[in-house]
């Protein structure tokens, strides 16, 4: 058994030793976003902070980049083309924290937001044909309106 295989990533399990937190030298973890409820002692060891990205910070003249969380009002430079085609930083994931996927079915990445739902090409397709659906029953809908006040065809 791997090193690996003991890191847990996202699954939390709550300890079954009775003895109080501060005699398991547990540390205590946030979890969330803030307030008193989500502050409690965590055994889990997390491999999450340990992503880290090195280099210069700031622009080094190789195009868009992130200075903050992320959000637009983030990216700087956006405009600027880069000077090179080497970026002068790298992000460092520890191999515990890569997580190997079977390609297959919806996935979520980043902290929330439409735009980090990654969906399947059949689920895709399926969400695709019913907003056209919607649209073609709203335009018909629409039409019958017009027609009974005497605006349609």
């Amino acid at each position: 058994m791997g090193e690996r295989d003991n890191v847990k990533t996202h699954t939390h399990i709550p300890s079954l030793d009775s003895r109080p937190h501060n005699e398991r030298n547990e540390p205590i973890v946030s979890h969330g976003r803030g307030g008193q409820g989500n502050i409690a002692p965590d055994p889990t060891p997390y491999v999450d902070a340990a992503i880290v990205r090195e280099g210069p910070y700031g622009d080094q003249g190789d195009g868009a980049y992130s200075a903050g969380r992320g959000g637009a009002g983030n990216i700087n430079s956006q405009h600027v083309p880069p000077t090179t085609s080497v970026p002068h930083d790298a992000v460092i994931v520890p191999e515990p924290a890569i997580v190997p996927t079977s390609g297959e079915g919806d996935f979520h990445v980043g902290r929330g937001g439409q735009g980090n739902v990654h969906l399947d090409k059949e689920h895709a397709k399926e969400k695709e044909e019913k907003k056209e659906e919607r649209k073609r029953i709203g335009m018909s809908l629409l039409d019958k309106v017009k027609h009974l006040f005497g605006f349609g065809k």
